[in-house]
């Protein structure tokens, strides 16, 4: 089942997007990564990862291509009951 633990989200987000950075299709990408969290998230680690490496990965993956100014945005904030991960990018 599921077993909550305090998760350090910049820390994960930033390992999915250096994960990420490798790939040939990332290479041009410009990656803006804000984390506010002053509340830790209690979540699932394994899930939690999961959704944020698709978000990424996904955002990374359907660039427009011949844009030459690529970039994705990653902001995560923290709150009471919770947190919004938000993934944007110029695709």
């Amino acid at each position: 089942g599921m077993v909550p633990e305090q998760l350090p989200m910049q820390e994960i987000i930033c390992q999915a997007v250096d994960h990420i950075r490798h790939m040939p299709e990332a290479q041009k990408i410009d990656f803006e990564i804000k984390v506010q969290e002053p509340v830790l998230l209690m979540s699932d680690r394994l899930r939690v990862t999961a959704i944020v490496n698709n978000l990424i990965t996904n955002a990374a993956k359907y660039q427009r291509s011949l844009e030459s100014n690529q970039w994705v945005k990653v902001v995560f904030e923290s709150g009471e009951v919770g947190g919004t991960l938000t993934v944007s990018d110029n695709g």
